[in-house]
């Protein structure tokens, strides 16, 4: 295990600053996620820390060891670290056990000494009954759990994970996920996961960066990220927040009533949130309830109504701002059409500080 120490990194590739000064500190043993939009510099990120590419400016630092600056770099091979990659990579004419193998065997390690590592790192992920088989024998996830062993068998003291879900079906991703999560509580090890699922992230990491055009938004746990958005980048990312604007009218101690669409609503905030005579507020689909037009509702216009199973997302527009789309989900057998004048009321929502990039 080894703690992960980020400070003011930048790469540039040509003219394009792919990352901007980032700064992430990753706690020992913990699980972390590296989450944005395609473009971010969220892979950028991993292969800097991996050692394959350098950065102009900034320092990384695995445990208390410096192994990236301007003035030195050391090589991926010499940071004792284990990298999982989407496509596998393993060897197809070679069996399960030589795979996992294979780094023991160029680095010299005696065969009993290797043989053992090999069959306690399988033993690890489960696969310990499956050493002499091909991996063109194995599903999708077994190949991943391969990988898995291959990076922990030379007992790395951080692993990059590098969207090593993307490329299985969705049922298989979800047990994978449950495999991930288990192994880390066995075992403790600092891992580093870039993804751009958010699903993925929310299941299995302590805490989320969340990146856009090369600078980091906010590093928070997922419940702080979904609840309180330190910007718009994040709110509007995270789970499809709606974005909308209004008044901030009264604030005291993390609670704020806020003017939305002409109607006052009860709003989350932060403790030293001032007020805003021109604010951004973040809803969720769970914070509007659709109701009879009236005093208290916001007048709106039903776009259109898609069943999802046991419930209707529906799309409706206020007749304040038509160019603006709110999502609503509605219990079955309540229907509404597209057309219909309809009411809504907010039952809560968060008043975005806007803060920009996460500080350093």
């Amino acid at each position: 295990m080894a703690r992960l120490t980020i400070d003011r990194l930048t790469k540039r590739f040509g003219d394009y600053k792919a990352l901007d000064a980032v700064s992430l500190d990753v706690r020992d043993g913990e699980f972390i996620a590296i989450l944005g939009p395609s473009g971010c510099g969220k892979t950028t990120l991993l292969r800097l820390v991996a050692g394959f590419d350098r950065a102009e400016e900034g320092t990384i630092a695995i445990g208390d060891r410096v192994v990236s600056s301007p003035e030195a770099h050391t090589p991926p091979e010499d940071r004792r670290i284990g990298i999982v990659f989407q496509s596998y990579a393993l060897w197809p004419h070679m069996s399960v056990a030589e795979n996992v193998g294979y780094s023991l065997r160029v680095a010299g390690v005696a065969a009993p000494e290797r043989e053992r590592r090999v069959r306690e790192a399988l033993e690890l992920v489960g696969l310990a009954s499956f050493a002499e088989r091909r991996p063109a024998m194995l599903s999708g996830g077994q190949r991943q759990r391969v990988a898995l062993a291959r990076c922990l068998v030379a007992s790395p003291s951080l692993v990059l994970l590098d969207e090593p879900l993307a490329n299985l079906d969705v049922h298989l991703r979800a047990s994978m996920e449950d495999e991930f999560h288990d192994f880390h509580a066995r075992t403790g090890t600092t891992m580093f996961y870039i993804t751009h699922d958010q699903a993925e992230a929310m299941a299995l990491a302590d805490r989320i960066a969340v990146m856009d055009r090369g600078q980091l938004m906010q590093l928070a746990t997922p419940s702080e990220l979904y609840r309180e958005p330190a910007n718009e980048m994040v709110a509007g990312f995270i789970g499809n927040g709606l974005i909308v604007p209004g008044e901030v009218r009264d604030a005291n101690a993390g609670r704020a009533m806020a003017r939305v669409f002409g109607v006052d609503v009860p709003v989350r905030c932060r403790p030293d949130q001032k007020l805003a005579a021109a604010a951004k507020l973040c809803l969720r689909s769970r914070d509007l309830v659709l109701a009879p037009p009236g005093p208290g509702t916001i007048p709106c216009r039903v776009r259109r109504s898609v069943y999802q199973g046991g419930y209707s997302r529906v799309e409706i527009a206020p007749e304040a701002m038509p160019d603006l789309t709110l999502e609503v989900h509605q219990p079955e057998g309540d229907p509404v059409n597209s057309g219909d004048a309809v009411g809504v009321r907010i039952a809560g929502g968060w008043v975005i500080p806007d803060a920009g990039p996460a500080a350093a």
